[in-house]
């Protein structure tokens, strides 16, 4: 005869380990993601450093802002770093904020 108890326990302890290891997935995914985010961040702050750098160098050599190339290059590369950034937090929102 089959105990009912038994299959019981034996159902729940499968249905926690697979909870358990969905739980696991997600948080590797989130740290994935999150380490993508501070990669960014670096890479903005670097943008930051060297933008503040050539505004020196464009005001040492007279030139306006306008009509220093390297310094739009620069902030155009910003612009697309924080839009992919805020993708990244965006996707990480819609993916957790429903569960």
């Amino acid at each position: 005869m089959i105990n009912p108890m038994a299959t019981h326990h034996r159902i729940m302890n499968n249905v926690a380990k697979t909870h358990e290891e969905r739980i696991e997935r997600i948080k590797q995914e989130l740290k994935r993601k999150l380490q993508k985010i501070r990669n960014i961040e670096k890479k903005i702050n670097d943008i930051l450093d060297e933008i503040n750098t050539t505004i020196q160098k464009c005001i040492k050599e007279g030139k306006k802002e306008e009509e220093c190339l390297e310094l739009k290059e620069l902030k155009r590369k910003k612009v697309d770093l924080e839009r992919n950034k805020e993708k990244m937090i965006k996707s990480i929102r819609l993916t957790y904020d429903r569960r």
